[in-house]
């Protein structure tokens, strides 16, 4: 059960992130002196004129391929990929988006929206609060996906868009999209707390990259992981899900209850001191 004095989860921590996030973009702007915040400011070496293009977007789901095109030009740095923004991936970038597929994106943006918000409708009001702007990537592979968001870049998350629209479809892009908006509220927690007093390069097992990975990220794991199976405990209890989304939503609990687990147990093994807020959201994470 989420208390009502949640940091990480819940209606009260939609408030508190909120607060923040408000700080921050005010503190952002009179340090960077400028009138507005926009998340691209953040990207290294960003030149006036492309910094302006891509403030001139208000889109939540950004397709328009002009802007799309200066993104992926800021975004991959001296290095290509997406270097600016401290992303290592040669195995997706960014893309042209067809008529036909922009008008799927979405529809099926929409689609898994409105199944987070039968679910757990206090997740979306994160959005314009730690999440701005979803941009879609391409993969590689036939078939493959891909999403990321970086603390170099916070606001901004990466997604690589369905091919189809399928009921089953909607679900994976569902909990994509709740995994990337709980490392875009743990985000705004890390410009103020450190959540571990040290060894935050402590090596830790991570299941969702099947490999052992400093022990800040994971903790973002855990967080990922947490808010994926809230949404999904919750979209069961609740009854959001079609009779066919149902059954592959229960295969994903299981999953995901799995990868909780094993992160927990790593985290727990560390021994690692956590501050103050870090041992509060922790709680919040374990108890999911």
């Amino acid at each position: 059960m989420i208390s009502s004095n949640s940091w990480i989860l819940g209606e009260s921590a939609v408030h508190k992130l909120s607060l923040i996030s408000s700080k921050y973009r005010e503190q952002y702007t009179i340090h960077k002196g400028i009138q507005s915040f926009t998340p691209w400011y953040e990207i290294k070496g960003v030149s006036s004129k492309n910094l302006l293009k891509l403030s001139s977007t208000k889109d939540f789901l950004i397709q328009d391929n002009t802007i799309l095109e200066t993104l992926k030009e800021v975004a991959r740095g001296d290095k290509g990929g997406f270097s600016s923004l401290g992303v290592n991936g040669a195995d997706f970038y960014i893309g042209q988006i067809s008529e036909e597929a922009r008008a799927q994106n979405i529809d099926i943006l929409k689609s898994s929206r409105d199944l987070v918000s039968r679910s757990v409708p206090w997740i979306l009001g994160l959005e314009g609060k730690v999440l701005y702007h979803i941009v879609p990537i391409v993969t590689a592979g036939e078939g493959l996906k891909a999403g990321f968001s970086t603390i170099d870049m916070k606001g901004v998350s990466f997604f690589t868009m369905p091919a189809k629209g399928l009921d089953l479809d909607i679900v994976d892009f569902a909990i994509d999209y709740v995994h990337e908006l709980g490392h875009q509220a743990l985000f705004m927690y890390q410009m103020s707390d450190k959540i571990f007093v040290d060894g935050h390069q402590a090596p830790i097992f991570s299941p969702i990259k099947n490999k052992e990975r400093p022990a800040i990220l994971a903790f973002h794991a855990l967080c990922a992981i947490a808010f994926m199976k809230h949404f999904l405990v919750e979209g069961l209890i609740r009854d959001a899900f079609s009779k066919s989304q149902r059954a592959y939503a229960k295969k994903k609990l299981i999953e995901m209850t799995d990868m909780h687990s094993v992160t927990l147990e790593g985290i727990l093994e560390s021994n690692l001191e956590f501050t103050k807020l870090g041992k509060l959201i922790f709680e919040e994470l374990r108890s999911v």
